[in-house]
C-alpha cells in the first residue's frame, strides 16, 4: 500500500474511532435516561390511581356510615311509634277489659242479688210444696203432669227472662221434683242417685243453708260445663220446704264477653277461672278454646299464662295459645350479653344444624304492627 493511502486510512481510522465511541456513550447514556423516565412516570401513575382510591373509599365510608346513621334515627323513631301504638292498645285494652269485668260482675250479682226475691216468690216457695206432693206419684203420673202444665209456664217465663239455662226445684230429700229443660237430672235424686258430686247436688247442699254458687264443672245432663246458683226456699214457720236452683246459662256469659267494640280484628276479651280453663269462649280460637272444648281436652283448651310477669309490667291477665305445630326449636332459657365483644364471641361458638364451628353473621330485626 503506498505511503499516501496508509495516511488517508489511518487519518479515517483517527475520526470514526471517537465518533464511534462518542456514539456508543451517547446511546448507552439515553437509553438509561429514557428507563429512568419511563420508571418514573409509571410510579407517579400507580401513586395518583391509589390516591384516588383511597378517596373513593373514603367517599364510600361516608356514605355508608351516612346511611346507617339514618337508619339508626328511623329505628329510634319506629321505637317511639310502636312503644306509643303499643301504649295505647294496652290501654284500650285495659278500658274494655274493665267494663267487660263490671258487665259479668253485675250479671252475677245481680243473679245472685235475685235469690232473695226468689225465696219469697210464689212460684217457688208453692211449686215446690206442690211438685213435691206429686212427684211421690211418679213423673208419668196424670198428677205430676197436670202439675206440670200448671205451673211450668210461669217458671218457664222466669228462666227465660233473666237469661238461666234451666231452672230447677229440688225438694228436702234431694229429689229433682221440677226442671224446666227436662234433660237427665230430672227425677234424680241428688244424695244417692248418678248426680251425686256433680255440680247441682253441690248447689242444693249448700242451699239449704244459704245463697250459693257453684262455679263451672263438667255437667253431665247438658253435656256441658255447667254452673249453677241455688237458694233456700222455707215456708212461714222457717222450716226447709226445699231449695231453687238456677243453671247459668253460657249464652249469656258470650253475649257480654264476645261484644267486639274496640277489640278491632285480632283483640279478644275471654273470661277464665282459677283452674285456668274458659268461662267463655275465644272469638280468635273457638275449636279449642270454647267452654266445653276447655273442659273437655284441657290440655289444648287451657287459658295457661305467664300472668305474673305481664300483670306485673302492663297489669293485664293473658293466655298462652299452643302452637299450631310442635316447636322445632329449643326454648331455652334466655342469656343477656350486653356488649358487643360477647356477642361476636357467642356467635363464634354457634353450631348450626351440626356444621363446624365458624363465624357467623348476627341479625337484628322487628316485628311490624298493623
Amino acid at each position: 500500500m503506498s505511503l499516501s493511502a496508509k495516511l488517508i486510512t489511518a487519518l479515517l481510522a483517527c475520526g470514526l474511532i471517537p465518533l464511534g465511541v462518542a456514539a456508543y456513550v451517547g446511546y448507552n447514556t439515553a437509553h438509561t435516561g429514557m428507563d429512568n423516565i419511563s420508571s418514573n412516570g409509571r410510579t407517579a401513575l400507580e401513586q395518583n390511581a391509589y390516591n384516588q382510591l383511597i378517596a373513593l373509599r373514603e367517599v364510600k365510608k361516608k356514605q355508608i356510615e351516612g346511611y346507617f346513621g339514618e337508619r339508626k334515627g328511623d329505628m329510634g323513631v319506629l321505637v317511639d311509634t310502636v312503644n306509643t301504638l303499643r301504649s295505647e292498645a294496652f290501654a284500650k285494652l285495659v278500658a274494655v277489659r274493665e267494663i267487660k269485668r263490671n258487665q259479668i260482675e253485675s250479671h252475677f250479682r245481680d243473679r245472685t242479688a235475685l235469690m232473695s226475691d226468689v225465696q219469697k216468690n210464689l212460684r217457688f216457695t208453692t211449686g215446690t210444696s206442690a211438685f213435691a206432693e206429686v212427684f211421690a206419684e211418679g213423673l208419668d203420673s196424670e198428677a205430676y203432669k197436670s202439675m206440670y202444665d200448671q205451673r211450668s209456664p210461669g217458671l218457664k217465663m222466669f228462666c227465660d227472662i233473666f237469661g238461666f239455662y234451666d231452672v230447677f226445684l229440688i225438694d228436702p230429700d234431694g229429689n229433682v221434683a221440677f226442671t224446666v229443660a227436662k234433660e237427665a237430672d230430672w227425677g234424680t235424686n241428688l244424695v244417692s242417685g248418678p248426680l251425686k258430686g256433680s255440680g247441682l247436688a253441690q248447689a242444693f247442699e249448700g242451699g239449704k243453708t244459704q245463697t250459693t254458687f257453684v262455679d263451672f264443672e263438667w255437667y253431665g245432663p247438658s253435656d256441658e260445663p255447667g254452673a249453677f246458683i241455688s237458694t233456700p226456699l222455707r215456708d212461714d214457720n222457717g222450716d226447709l220446704i226445699g231449695v231453687a236452683a238456677f243453671q247459668v246459662s253460657l249464652k249469656e256469659i258470650n253475649a257480654i264477653m264476645g261484644e267486639r267494640n274496640g277489640l278491632g280484628k285480632t283483640g279478644e276479651t275471654y273470661l277464665v277461672g282459677q283452674d285456668k280453663l274458659m268461662r267463655s269462649d275465644s272469638y280468635l280460637d273457638p275449636k279449642n278454646h270454647s267452654v266445653v272444648a276447655s273442659f273437655k281436652d284441657p290440655s289444648k283448651g287451657t287459658a295457661d299464662t305467664e300472668a305474673a310477669e305481664f300483670q306485673k309490667i302492663y297489669n293485664l291477665a293473658v293466655r298462652v295459645i299452643p302452637t299450631n305445630r310442635p316447636l322445632i326449636r329449643n326454648d331455652e332459657a334466655d342469656v343477656a350479653r350486653p356488649t358487643r365483644r360477647e356477642m361476636v364471641h357467642h356467635a363464634q361458638q354457634v353450631d348450626l344444624s351440626g356444621r363446624k364451628r365458624r363465624d357467623h353473621s348476627l341479625h337484628i330485626g322487628y316485628h311490624r304492627l298493623r
